[in-house]
């Protein structure tokens, strides 16, 4: 018996990928006269520093524009003002100003990104209309408005799943109630009297729960949201999305220890990496405790932190000199450092798909996370192409960096071993786009949800096993 997270590797083949698309041209069902109409709903701010979320989709939009016979498609993103962005005659961003921003809210802070709040978006919903699918990837006023138009107007309806939206309502919350009430209050009062945060966190599950069973179809990219979704959809209306991976730009070959001079970083010392926001959702104070920990041992380490959030000014405060902050790094530039760093450290519970933890295996970055996250699924041999770890304690996490301090010959096999994998079965962004979401998006459009026939989903696959 195969388990779930072994079935992508199906389709990961390079010979495979090959003929599942060759059979999606060849298939008449799936060779429309004209290119599908899709538009795709991301409920958050389409900026230069956005996070994995709003990348993925700038990833399938440049995917996209090459096969313009397939597919025309436009990405709705929230924005500073009203405007269209073509790529491509058949592919394009639209930004729409909020309605009601989370911005408006300070003691929210930033969080995943600010979304819209208000329940629907009337400019938005002007541009639905011309759409053979709407596909969307938030259950706030995005979704929602997405939803209600479809329902009104019998266009099929696709939902990704891209962000613990659970966990996030939870850090928030305690985030939200502590800056409007002090720290002491929040967890004392609201937090261990009221269970305020689980009980927001409850709300949002059975919001996204109904919101499911509202879509035609759903797509999911890990073994826990699969199990999640079963039980509130039949499985022929659940799909897999995986994540590509540039192969050029995530590769060892990119390593070049001598350029971190130009961020200040030493050269000396064991380079502990983290690329993603800089908050409690990351679980980046675990690193940071971690560290502190070895440092106090008189551990040549240094930690290296991609990125930009709320813990920033606490990470300097506990490390001192030994953290490089570098903020947002340009993704042209991310590969270099991947490379060129010794150990990925992500302790994020918070995940579905991490595009940093694929990004670093790709480059040949060791890593070590959370075996209760999304990118454990990363990992398929535990020591061998990566580090899993069962709990938060900051301890734990510098038990197992310090023996790989002394050891430079380990941690360079494991991640050899990582990139070799990646680089032999992970698809590119285009291969994913092809295989995974235009067959979905395909069977939305004709008004049946079952599994294609000429190019099965991974779905309908592990039903059958």
């Amino acid at each position: 018996m195969y388990s779930f997270r072994t079935l992508p590797y199906f389709f990961n083949a390079p010979v495979l990928g090959k003929r599942l698309f060759q059979k999606l041209e060849s298939a008449t069902s799936l060779k429309p006269s004209s290119p599908l109409r899709v538009g795709v709903l991301v409920g958050l701010k389409h900026t230069m520093t956005a996070g994995g979320h709003v990348k993925c989709w700038e990833r399938f939009a440049e995917a996209a524009v090459q096969i313009p016979q397939y597919i025309d498609l436009s990405i709705h993103f929230l924005g500073e003002e009203d405007k269209s962005i073509p790529l491509s005659p058949n592919v394009r961003y639209i930004h729409h100003r909020p309605v009601f921003s989370t911005q408006c809210l300070p003691f929210l802070g930033e969080g995943p990104g600010h979304t819209d709040l208000f329940p629907i978006h009337f400019g938005l919903q002007s541009c639905l209309k011309n759409y053979d699918v709407i596909h969307c990837t938030d259950i706030f006023s995005f979704g929602q408005t997405a939803l209600k138009f479809c329902r009104k107007n019998r266009i099929p309806l696709v939902k990704s799943i891209h962000t613990n939206v659970v966990e996030f309502t939870r850090v928030y919350s305690k985030l939200a109630m502590a800056n409007l009430t002090g720290k002491w209050v929040q967890e004392n009062v609201l937090s261990a009297w009221f269970g305020l945060e689980k009980k927001f966190a409850n709300n949002i599950e059975k919001k996204l729960n109904r919101f499911v069973r509202e879509c035609d179809g759903v797509v999911v990219s890990n073994d826990d949201d699969w199990k999640r979704v079963q039980t509130l959809k039949t499985p022929s209306k659940i799909h897999y999305l995986r994540r590509g991976i540039d192969k050029d730009r995530f590769n060892p070959k990119n390593r070049n220890v001598p350029a971190l001079a130009k961020y200040n970083i030493p050269q000396d010392k064991l380079l502990l990496l983290f690329v993603g926001r800089v908050d409690d959702s990351k679980g980046v104070m675990i690193l940071g405790q971690a560290a502190k920990k070895l440092l106090n041992k008189g551990c040549a380490i240094h930690v290296v932190v991609a990125g930009q959030g709320s813990r920033s000014g606490d990470l300097k405060h506990l490390l001192g000199e030994n953290v490089s902050l570098l903020g947002s790094i340009q993704q042209s530039r991310l590969g270099e450092l991947y490379a060129s760093c010794d150990l990925f450290v992500f302790p994020s519970r918070s995940e579905v798909s991490p595009n940093a933890v694929l990004e670093a295996c790709a480059s040949g970055l060791p890593v070590m996370v959370s075996a209760h996250d999304g990118g454990a699924q990363f990992v398929k041999q535990e020591g061998k192409d990566g580090f899993l770890i069962d709990n938060d304690h900051p301890q734990t996490w510098a038990t197992a960096i310090e023996p790989l301090i002394e050891n430079p010959v380990r941690l360079k096999e494991v991640g050899k071993k990582a990139s070799k994998e990646i680089h032999q079965n992970s698809p590119s962004w285009e291969e994913v786009l092809k295989s995974d979401l235009l067959p979905v998006w395909q069977t939305a459009a004709s008004g049946n949800m079952e599994p294609c026939e000429v190019l099965p989903h991974v779905a309908s696959i592990f039903y059958c096993l």
